[in-house]
């Protein structure tokens, strides 16, 4: 019993529906990520994180760019001849560049095809393009080396946003053949000068290296992604240096001598279409931004910048959180999110609350990816959203239930300051969807009409239900406006407790309380006497009324089934009042001259103080008592009196 009852103040606790919860939204928010929901939301958000990063600064970028612009197709025509590009390679390499990129297909000879074999061949600087995903397109047939072409494909995500570099790719039909990147032939021509080289990392033979940092290998499911194709060997590139960092020149400036040729000394030159008659740009992070789309030849001069910073500076690509780190991350953003649901108390609270539950997740995350993480921002955000909105909706629930069950209780019984009191403390009251029993100090009240009855049998059943509801309602008034509640009515009779269901725990409070229901019980008398005057003149017979008060402890608390309950008081004390309404019945209808009794308890009279016009009526033996008590009874407001009659 005691296990069943503890196991049920523990399913009813505040506690447990917050855990409930967070473990509901948790696992929800877990498996609406292991579906990919989240992903498009993922990626939009990394794109604004990056776009939002700051941008590195120290040294200039070791990228320069000759565009092929707009002009200079109109000029040179479209594609550009082998003899031009010849002559172009010829102005630049004097000029002592570490590398030089062509990012222009020469799968097919055109005028002055060898003159550019005879310049590429002899000078391994250079850098031709091919392609090898999709359809692909053949190295220059000139080139006397491999390791002088490097491929131009790059990895598009759905919206075409560029956000993952290839470094190296294998031959799906020689795997141990690997084709490397175009960025990275240009980077590692630029850092042999330094003595670095691509090296298999130490640690793990499957990743490589750059100096001394290690490039992580993207894989399906990293970041924000869900079931990426992860072919070849892919990084995150992190475009540290701000959309357009790369200082250019146009290729007619080139050739017609108009540029600076100390621009170029000790950089990597890539030679690249940049016009839009020409179908070669792509969207990127920073496109959500409000950029334009960048060409093919920035993205090579980005990816290659940033492998040279990897080599020279650390900079390693982004990191990736494991899955017990995303789980552990989803787990928190969901506490935080039901804990500021359950903090809130007020609109004002309820709005800030639900931009931190917001904030914090998003603010959190670009913090954390300020220091080189990504962290699954959309979904630490849903987390800590759903969680605070699941959480202020089961609240109000809870409360409003709470709220319906405390007015079905005390709806009709208690003033209002009462029920927003005991609204206030319904954590005190309330246990399980009922009234936590409670042993108190009350003061009962228990009245019955008399000499009335047979009468009124002979008269219209509406008639009857009429006066009845008049008379009770009378009543019910009366002991309202004394501060007591009715627990119940029985025909003509009524039950009245004063001090509930807030206890009193004062001598003064529990003595003020007896007063109110002798006040009340005088009240009713009076009402009686109108109401009997009211009766006579309308030739109706009259009505006389019996009320017994008693002072003492009992236990208060909710009866009945959960779909009918009612609040109600138990004990030695009503049982006590209960008998002294009934003491002496005949007694009472000997009487002639009153209309009215209030019999009280001892216990009730040492609380009533002066003021009062009472006598003793002596020591009894009550009905289903064993020890005698003694009775007084209540005649009006004056001077206590304690003569025995």
């Amino acid at each position: 019993m005691k296990v069943r009852c503890f196991l049920r103040h523990v399913f009813h606790t505040r506690l447990f529906a917050l855990l409930s919860i967070v473990i509901i939204v948790f696992a929800g928010i877990v498996g609406a990520r292991h579906l990919g929901l989240f992903e498009g939301l993922e990626l939009s958000a990394y794109d604004r994180l990056l776009g939002f990063h700051p941008k590195r600064g120290g040294p200039a970028p070791p990228i320069v760019l000759i565009r092929i612009q707009e002009a200079d197709i109109q000029r040179f025509g479209y594609p550009l001849s082998d003899s031009l590009l010849a002559q172009t390679l010829a102005t630049l390499l004097p000029h002592a560049p570490r590398a030089i990129g062509v990012d222009l297909f020469r799968d097919l000879a055109s005028t002055g095809h060898e003159r550019l074999a005879e310049i590429v061949n002899k000078d391994s600087r250079i850098v031709m393009v091919d392609k090898r995903l999709g359809q692909p397109v053949s190295a220059p047939p000139f080139l006397e080396s491999r390791h002088q072409v490097g491929f131009a494909d790059l990895k598009q995500d759905q919206g075409g946003i560029i956000r993952r570099g290839l470094l190296i790719l294998w031959n799906p039909e020689n795997p141990a053949q690997a084709y490397l990147a175009f960025s990275l032939q240009l980077a590692l021509r630029y850092l042999q000068e330094e003595g670095i080289t691509l090296t298999p990392d130490p640690r793990n033979a499957a990743l490589v290296r750059l100096g001394e940092t290690t490039l992580p290998r993207f894989r399906a499911h990293d970041g924000g992604y869900h079931g990426a194709d992860d072919g070849g060997y892919q990084y995150l590139m992190d475009y540290g240096r701000g959309p357009l960092p790369f200082p250019a020149f146009s290729l007619s400036t080139v050739l017609d001598g108009e540029w600076d040729p100390e621009a170029i000394r000790g950089r990597v030159v890539i030679i690249g279409t940049t016009s839009p008659s020409v179908p070669d740009h792509y969207e990127t992070p920073f496109s959500s931004l409000g950029f334009d789309p960048l060409y093919g030849v920035e993205l090579h001069a980005h990816a290659a910048d940033q492998l040279i910073r990897v080599a020279l500076s650390g900079d390693t690509p982004l990191k990736i959180l494991s899955n017990y780190q995303e789980l552990v991350g989803i787990l928190l953003a969901t506490v935080m999110g039901s804990t500021l649901g359950v903090a809130t108390r007020s609109s004002v609270r309820l709005t800030f609350a639900a931009l931190g539950s917001v904030i914090l997740p998003v603010g959190g995350a670009y913090l954390i990816f300020l220091q080189g993480w990504w962290l699954p921002v959309a979904t630490l955000m849903f987390a800590g959203g759903s969680a605070f909105a699941v959480t202020i909706a089961a609240l109000f629930l809870r409360e409003h239930q709470e709220r319906k069950q405390i007015m079905d209780l005390f709806g009709y019984y208690v003033s209002r300051e009462v029920a927003a009191t005991l609204w206030r403390q319904r954590e005190e009251f309330m246990e399980a969807g009922r009234l936590r029993p409670q042993e108190l100090t009350i003061t009962v009240l228990m009245s019955d009409l008399m000499g009335y009855t047979s009468a009124l049998e002979k008269m219209d059943p509406a008639f009857v239900m009429d006066w009845i509801n008049r008379y009770m309602g009378a009543m019910a008034q009366m002991v309202e406006a004394h501060g007591g509640i009715v627990e119940d009515y029985a025909g003509d009779g009524l039950k009245a407790t004063f001090g509930v269901p807030v206890p009193r725990t004062h001598s003064e409070a529990i003595n003020l309380e007896a007063q109110q229901a002798v006040n009340c019980a005088l009240a009713m008398g009076e009402e009686l006497a109108r109401v009997n005057a009211s009766l006579r003149a309308q030739g109706l017979p009259i009505d006389r009324c019996r009320i017994g008060i008693c002072t003492g402890p009992a236990i208060a608390g909710s009866v009945g089934s959960p779909q009918r309950m009612t609040y109600t008081t138990v004990g030695d004390t009503v049982n006590i009042a209960a008998r002294l309404e009934s003491f002496n019945k005949k007694g009472f209808q000997d009487e002639q001259n009153s209309g009215f009794r209030i019999l009280v308890s001892e216990s009730t009279w040492q609380r009533l103080g002066p003021g009062y016009g009472a006598k003793c009526i002596g020591t009894h033996r009550l009905r289903g008592k064993d020890h005698p008590l003694t009775i007084y009874r209540i005649y009006s407001h004056g001077v206590k009196e304690k003569t025995a009659l």
